[in-house]
């Protein structure tokens, strides 16, 4: 047995009051008992209990032992029972890492009806549009965008994130419109480092044929929000995901153009630690928040039309 399962026993003893009554309620024998005893005045070096035939009296120092023990004890099954309430329902906090686009545009809007449906999640957001290491940061959940290094970490597959060529009606009137791939090659293009070949934009045509754009411009930025605002000022045109300029392409403030062509369609995964044993508040969030992009299919492509 190990160090605490001695303590557990002795004060078991002293609450029933003889090695015999705690016999039985423990479902050991009292020699079990007897050693158990004897290991921890051993370790302690010092009688814990007095003990006659009749009865059974602690000495001064297991009185205190007992009190000091009987208040950890306490505090271990206080622990367990928070373990047990974090594995029986979605509560406590939630730390999550998405990319900050992501974070801004469509996570936050969100948080208050998951935390409405789950009160008792608080939620901790770190929005990184670099990969964050799971681990390390104690990370409930990571959203990631693209595609994933073989690693093992759990990943479940939300949505597939469209892409977008996008710039300010303001810009095209002076630069003209891309109606073509190689067209892009004579326009200033706002680059979004953290890609794969940042200055190759590859599109798909209508006949499932790639092409490769060899772009180049005067900004180069790791933030796709930050190319967003650069694209509104009529700095420049970007590729970044639909989702963040659906509502701008609505209300006229940007203007999507080559959209007759595929530019770029990578997976978006919720990532986390493990499969066994997830806790009730990573797998409400999940299964929220894929519930929503699967629902209003805010990831998908933008509506194709003549720019």
């Amino acid at each position: 047995m190990d160090r605490l399962s001695d303590v557990v026993i002795f004060v078991r003893v002293v609450e029933c009051g003889s090695l015999s009554a705690a016999s039985d309620a423990m479902g050991v024998s009292r020699g079990v008992i007897s050693k158990a005893l004897a290991r921890l005045e051993a370790r302690l070096d010092t009688r814990l209990l007095q003990r006659t035939t009749r009865r059974l009296s602690l000495t001064e120092a297991g009185a205190a032992f007992f009190e000091k023990s009987r208040e950890g004890l306490a505090l271990v099954d206080a622990a367990e029972q928070a373990v047990t309430a974090l594995r029986n329902e979605a509560r406590g906090t939630l730390r999550v890492s998405a990319p900050a686009s992501f974070a801004v545009t469509l996570l936050a809007p969100l948080l208050g009806a998951f935390q409405a449906r789950y009160p008792a999640v608080q939620i901790d957001l770190d929005m990184n549009d670099r990969y964050a290491d799971l681990v390390a940061g104690r990370i409930d959940v990571a959203i990631r965008i693209g595609m994933l290094e073989d690693s093992s970490l759990v990943a479940r597959r939300l949505a597939n994130c469209a892409h977008a060529i996008y710039g300010a009606p303001s810009y095209f009137r002076e630069r003209g419109i891309p109606q073509t791939p190689d067209d892009l090659r004579e326009h200033n293009c706002l680059v979004y480092a953290n890609y794969d070949g940042p200055y190759d934009w590859v599109l798909t045509d209508p006949a499932g044929q790639r092409h490769v754009a060899h772009v180049r411009g005067s900004m180069l930025a790791n933030n796709s929000l930050v190319l967003r605002e650069a694209a509104r000022s009529g700095l420049g045109v970007s590729l970044g995901p639909s989702y963040l300029v659906r509502e701008d392409i609505a209300a006229g403030r940007l203007q999507a153009v080559l959209t007759d062509y595929t530019a770029r369609e990578v997976p978006l995964h919720a990532v986390f630690t493990q499969r066994v044993h997830l806790l009730p508040k990573v797998r409400a969030f999940v299964d929220f928040l894929g519930e929503h992009l699967t629902r209003t299919g805010v990831m998908g492509p933008l509506p194709t039309a003549t720019a």
